[in-house]
């Protein structure tokens, strides 16, 4: 007898070993038996694999358990037997089946071989439901990616239960298991202890009087046959000292650290990507060696660093390349914009006040920075590591504070107030000149303007006085400066004849017009430099006239031709008369008392005054001419021509002629007087106007007339 089969025999004389099989029935939390057993596979790391699994419905239901069951062998050869008894303890041990028993009752031997016959007792038989697999699904549980790599393979199947009678004695169980295959990716950068990392499994099913239910975590029965290679596949892209540039060209060497025969060596193409097959995990000395076309570089060495695959397989290589931003600020720390910078020899126009330079190899670089045509920095720069000041960190700016500041110039007046002006700067080139500038405010903010000498022209023009002045100087930026204009106030006080300040008066110089205050005073503003026009009206009467020269601020007198009239009315004899006075000014005014001895009127402009003078009780026109007002203001009494008219009759020998009758007639005012001479021939008139009367003289003796002219 062979020793297997006196092993198996062995087995025979133990009691009946009972176990308890898994409750398999439906509870709250579905479950189910699976036994899963994985094809051999290779995988790498980076690359597309195949894993194809044995999935076999294991369900056991404790109430479709089978008691006992019992086979007759009459005739079985001791290797089949064996297979058989090897089975049933298999069944036995996963709890298929509470127990076996093999009894024989004979045996025998022929040419060599031994047969038996005897009876196999099976006891407690699982038996299960089937179950159908809607889709499956397989993940590693890698460091970090937990389910972030799953494998789905959607093949509807149903599988009967597992029959371990039929297994013990025929070696299967049709209907009870399937192949499923996943296409699987294990990615490049999975840690080195993921390396052991076995795949697991959940299965989608329609569960059984139930639902859909999504079963989790199976593992596999014999994960040792899964392998992650050690060797990993992937994409290294070469890229600047940020990460944001390829570097296309570079020669890339990556030699195995003690074992400097296994060397390989790439050139990066324009995407600055290179594939790297299947590189053993361990230790690298990595060089990359790159050379600019536009910057100066002091050595081709970009790169050299001692790196594990693993840490390569993060797919990017960072590089002692950098880009390096020029930033430029003024004096007020302001963004410098639109100056040209110049890194050796590449030109960049600055923006918001800087400019980025891409793909600056480490070391000293020249450095020019122009602004509106003025060199304003000549140096070096320099980027990335540096042994004393940037050992811990690189160099990858540098900012710049330039000798640029505004150029501040106000226009003003001889008071230092601001007047509008059109300025002219011309500095140390064309692009910081400017031809004519209109500032109404009077003031020429030039933001950022290289430092230097400028000179600035200011030129106001006045419309109302039509004139033209200017002035200039030169000029730093950085500080407010002022052009001062030969621009001046003008004020003007109105004075009337007797010098008193007069009020309201229309003061006009050039075009411009003002009217005097309370104090007689006109102001004009801005006056510039020149000769000009004054007038002064008072009720529209020009009262004033002449040329004002402005030179330098002015305050004068103007006398202007306004006069108070008061003029007492006398009589020829000298004696005060009251009288009905009506006074006409230049400006058409009208003064009238009906009854005064004086003439009374003020604030009369120059020019001619007409004065007319009645009587007040005949209304008789005493007097009506025409006067320079001037000289009724100059004069106090105004002698009417008015007195009394005596006179005296004579008879032809020269002697008084007593007690005689006189009829004076005066035709210019419609007056007649009837007299009588005294004892000496007189008779007197009073209030007679000068002039000439009708006599007629008539002799009260004779009662002839005796005079008549």
């Amino acid at each position: 007898m062979k020793k297997g089969a006196a092993a198996l025999l062995a087995l025979l004389t133990l009691t009946l070993i009972s176990t308890t099989l898994m409750d398999s029935g439906v509870s709250a939390q579905p479950t189910w038996s699976f036994k899963i057993v994985a094809e051999p596979a290779e995988l790498y790391p980076g690359e597309w694999g195949y894993i194809t699994l044995n999935i076999t419905n294991m369900d056991c239901q404790s109430e479709l358990k089978v008691a006992n069951s019992t086979h007759d062998f009459e005739e079985i050869h001791e290797d089949e037997l064996e297979e058989i008894l090897a089975r049933a303890d298999e069944m036995n041990r996963s709890r298929q089946i509470e127990g076996y028993e093999w009894v024989t009752k004979t045996s025998w031997g022929y040419g060599g071989d031994v047969y038996y016959a005897g009876q196999l007792r099976l006891y407690g038989v699982c038996k299960g439901r089937a179950i159908t697999i809607k889709k499956t699904r397989l993940w590693f549980p890698f460091e970090g990616t937990t389910r972030t790599y799953v494998f789905e393979n959607s093949t509807q199947v149903t599988l009967q239960a597992f029959d371990p009678e039929a297994y013990i004695l025929e070696g299967r169980s049709e209907g009870s298991s399937a192949l499923i295959t996943f296409k699987v990716f294990v990615p490049p950068d999975i840690p080195p202890e993921d390396f052991a990392a076995k795949p697991v499994v959940d299965i989608r099913v329609d569960y059984p009087g139930w639902i859909e239910y999504t079963l989790e975590g199976f593992e596999v029965r014999n994960p040792e046959d899964v392998v992650i290679q050690p060797y990993r596949t992937f994409n290294l892209t070469i890229t600047d000292f940020d990460g944001l540039n390829p570097l296309a060209g570079a020669r890339v060497v990556i030699a195995r650290l003690m074992h400097y025969y296994d060397k390989r060596e790439y050139v990066t193409p324009e995407s600055g990507t290179i594939s790297i097959h299947r590189l053993l995990e361990d230790k690298y000395e990595v060089r990359v060696y790159w050379n600019s076309t536009e910057y100066r570089q002091e050595r081709g060495l970009v790169s050299l660093s001692q790196l594990s695959a693993y840490e390569l397989s993060k797919g990017i290589l960072r590089t002692r390349i950098y880009n390096f931003e020029v930033s430029l600020l003024d004096l007020k720390d302001r963004r410098v914009d639109n100056a040209t910078i110049i890194l050796d020899g590449v030109k960049k126009r600055s923006v918001d006040g800087r400019a980025i330079f891409q793909l600056v190899p480490e070391g000293n670089h020249s450095l020019e920075v122009w602004f509106k045509g003025v060199k304003l920095y000549e140096g070096w720069a320099w980027a990335g590591y540096h042994p004393t000041y940037h050992f811990r960190e690189p160099a990858t700016s540098i900012s710049l504070k330039l000798n640029v500041s505004d150029l501040l110039v106000r226009a003003v007046d001889a008071l230092g107030r601001p007047v509008g002006a059109v300025f002219s700067v011309e500095g140390p080139t064309e692009k910081v000149t400017v031809k004519e500038l209109y500032r109404p405010d009077g003031f020429l903010n030039l933001s950022q303007l290289p430092m230097a000498e400028y000179e600035v022209k200011a030129v106001n023009y006045s419309e109302p006085f039509s004139r033209e002045v200017e002035g200039s100087g030169t000029f730093r930026p950085g500080k407010l400066n002022e052009i001062a204009l030969p621009i001046y106030r003008v004020r003007l006080r109105v004075l009337d004849a007797k010098g008193e300040p007069v009020e309201g008066a229309m003061v006009s110089l050039a075009s411009l017009n003002a009217r005097s205050d309370d104090d007689g005073l006109a102001v004009f503003e801005q006056v510039p430099r020149g000769s000009y026009n004054l007038t002064v009206r008072w009720l529209k009467v020009v009262v004033y006239s002449g040329n004002l020269s402005v030179e330098s601020a002015k305050e004068l007198d103007v006398k202007a031709s306004i006069y108070d009239i008061k003029i007492e009315m006398r009589d020829l004899d000298g004696y005060q008369k009251w009288a009905h006075y009506i006074l006409s000014d230049p400006a058409g005014r009208k003064f009238e008392e009906e009854y005064s001895a004086y003439i009374r009127a003020e604030t009369v402009p120059g020019g001619r005054c007409l004065l007319q003078v009645l009587d007040p009780s005949k209304g008789w026109t005493i007097l009506k001419n025409s006067y320079d007002c001037s000289d009724l203001a100059a004069r106090m009494v105004l002698k009417l021509p008015l007195g009394r008219m005596k006179l005296k009759i004579l008879t032809a020998d020269g002697k008084p002629l007593a007690f005689a009758k006189v009829k004076i007639t005066f035709p210019e005012w419609d007056r007649v007087e009837l007299l009588r001479t005294d004892g000496l021939g007189e008779v007197e008139v009073p209030d007679a106007k000068v002039g000439a009367y009708h006599v007629e003289v008539v002799d009260s003796i004779t009662l002839s007339k005796v005079y008549d002219g």
